[in-house]
């Protein structure tokens, strides 16, 4: 039975000091796949042969029984929430004749892994049904189905699997990246590298920073660079387009400055006869280079291709162009009405990843709130846009009253993001139902209060029960919803909190970005004076949410007569990462007048921190 607790409009103190650590978030509990193994009477990998769309029916057979009896796997499914209700996009996406994925399965349930999402099944009488929603399962695995099967049979015969999950830690922000479905934005997706086999412990949280079963960051590691520029120059298109794609991951894990060296060989590829091949290299360098004139040729030619294969390569290349791509916004968003539905899909897709970038294209998406079979996606998009798109679309809000729960779900998770006054309907309905929800719907729902700010704020006083047991969670969210311009170390509550309390803010603070501005010019001065306390890492990231001011207000202290309000400046702006790079010609010009070798090393490591995209 779930744990439900009193949600206060400001943390107490109190409570903190007799919980002695706050209890793991749904996402620490999540299965590894030597837990999923072991709780499976059957394994089987299997392919579609057919996904009829009207009755909502998927068939597939079977293919390699990898553990069990043949014949055991549900191979008919009903894959509709109910007969009204429509189908996962990711299914539809996915469920193309010949398409392979993973069956684990028991007497009664089954959970089906087909690459990059993963989906659930119960029995229910003689027929197999769609389940629970479960996107936690990414951090069990996620990656292609043939590599899984690999793995699977390896560790089955009892060996070791290298396997790529989505990473959890301090340093990602995988709970919010669940609340806010941005799993099905496979360009937003960061990876790691496990050593996986079936002695490994049954949770994510036991093995996400176990040097036994961590490999490293990203598909491939960074030592294997050359191989994979190689792979670019010599393979086949297959091979090259994933050599761009694997380039493209290490940036997004490493920085762009340890990725730049694989330029020649990406721009020698947009030449290339396929268009896959081209429009890939052409993604990867504007990630890299934050732009590229022919690079951003090569993509407008794609997009405006009479061949739809064409057209949907490019636009998923687009995707990947960070704030590179706001050229190719008006295209994307015209493509909003492509004659092919993939093309289609894509492109509200590519402007969902692109964000506040493709901001551009708000009312265009908006429309589609309108469509049964695109309003998901539209809210999903719109809320990728943050307070860019507000106002909050009135159709949006008509959301909250739907029958069906998922639907209702992506208002929710669009309005949100986009926040303002017009989002109060979303903190109103999350007031009246979060006692009643699931424990990993609650969790959810915190965590949109808090993006909701301080609008959030009267709702939230009236909720009495929240039936999650993480109260780091819920503090950061009073934190994020009464005291937006408050430093939560200094009343030592997150302090107390451990380990935990660091992944949960930090997670908070990447997620809550520019609406943390209040607190960024609060923190600022402080940390120049001295009067900031002990400033967490992911305290310091709280500045990049206003850069510019941040940048104006420490950045000239790198030149003070005090040597540690200097070192103050530098470590401040240092932490900012990139955030930070309007600094680099003062940083470079305090180099240079560094009067010891300990202050050249810290402005050094400055300098490289601020420069690394």
């Amino acid at each position: 039975m779930p744990v439900k607790r009193r949600f206060l409009v400001v943390a107490s103190l109190l409570a903190a000091a007799v919980m002695p650590r706050p209890a793991a978030a749904y996402v620490d509990l999540s299965p590894t796949i030597g837990k999923v193994i072991g709780d499976s009477r059957t394994i089987a990998l299997v392919e579609v042969v057919n996904l009829d769309r009207q009755k909502h029916t998927l068939t597939l057979r079977e293919r390699t029984v990898l553990k069990g009896k043949a014949g055991e796997t549900p191979l008919i499914e009903q894959v509709a929430e109910s007969d009204q209700a429509d189908i996962p996009r990711s299914i539809v996406q996915w469920a193309e004749p010949g398409a392979q994925g993973i069956v684990f399965s028991t007497a009664r349930t089954a959970i089906v892994c087909i690459g990059q999402s993963w989906y659930q099944l119960r029995l229910a009488g003689d027929q197999w049904k769609l389940g629970l929603d479960r996107p936690e399962l990414t951090l069990t695995y996620y990656g292609s189905v043939s590599r899984l099967a690999t793995g699977l049979q390896r560790m089955l015969a009892g060996g070791d699997a290298v396997l790529t999950v989505v990473p959890h830690g301090d340093a990602e922000n995988v709970g919010f990246d669940l609340a806010l479905n941005r799993m099905a934005y496979p360009a937003l997706v960061k990876v790691q590298r496990i050593r996986a086999n079936l002695k490994m412990p049954g949770t994510v949280f036991m093995v996400s920073s176990n040097p036994a079963y961590v490999v490293g960051l990203g598909p491939v590691d960074e030592t294997e660079l050359p191989s994979v520029v190689s792979a670019l120059q010599t393979g086949d298109a297959t091979a090259r387009a994933a050599a761009a794609e694997d380039i493209r991951q290490l940036t997004e894990m490493l920085g762009a400055a340890r990725t730049r060296a694989a330029l020649p060989a990406l721009e020698g590829c947009l030449g290339n006869s396929s268009p896959q091949v081209r429009c890939l290299a052409a993604g990867t360098i504007l990630r890299i280079t934050h732009g590229h004139e022919k690079a951003l040729r090569v993509l407008k030619e794609g997009l405006s291709s009479a061949d739809w294969m064409t057209r949907r390569d490019a636009t998923k290349a687009a995707a990947v162009t960070g704030r590179a791509g706001e050229p190719l916004v008006p295209m994307l968003a015209g493509l909003l009405n492509d004659p092919d539905e993939g093309v289609r899909w894509a492109a509200l897709e590519a402007i969902g990843t692109l964000g506040p970038v493709a901001a551009g294209a708000r009312d265009e998406v908006a429309a589609l709130l309108d469509s049964p079979d695109e309003m998901i996606g539209a809210a999903d998009a719109l809320g990728r846009m943050g307070p860019r798109a507000q106002p909050v679309p009135a159709k949006m809000v008509a959301m909250l009253q739907s029958d069906q729960t998922e639907v209702r779900l992506a208002a929710l998770r669009g309005m949100s993001q986009i926040g303002g006054k017009e989002s109060l309907p979303a903190a109103e309905y999350i007031a009246s139902h979060i006692a009643d929800v699931a424990e990993i719907d609650a969790y959810n729902m915190v965590e949109y209060l808090a993006l909701m700010g301080p609008i959030a704020s009267g709702p939230a006083a009236r909720i009495r029960t929240v039936p999650m047991p993480n109260y780091a969670v819920s503090q950061a969210a009073n934190w994020a919803m009464n005291a937006p311009s408050g430093i939560p170390w200094l009343g030592g509550g997150s302090d107390m909190l451990g380990s935990i309390g660091d992944s949960v803010y930090a997670g908070f603070v990447a997620a809550l970005g520019e609406r943390l501005r209040p607190c960024a010019l609060a923190l600022a001065p402080r940390v120049i004076k001295g009067t900031a306390g002990s400033v967490p890492d992911w305290g310091y990231r709280i500045l990049n949410a206003a850069p510019e001011e941040s940048i104006r207000t420490i950045a000239p202290h790198l030149k003070d007569t005090d040597k540690t309000v200097r070192e103050r400046a530098a470590v401040a702006l240092g932490r900012m990462g990139p955030g930070a790079a309007g600094a680099k010609t003062q940083v470079e010009a305090a180099m240079a007048q560094a009067q010891d070798t300990r202050e050249k090393n810290l402005l050094a490591w400055c300098l490289h921190a601020i420069t690394a995209d």
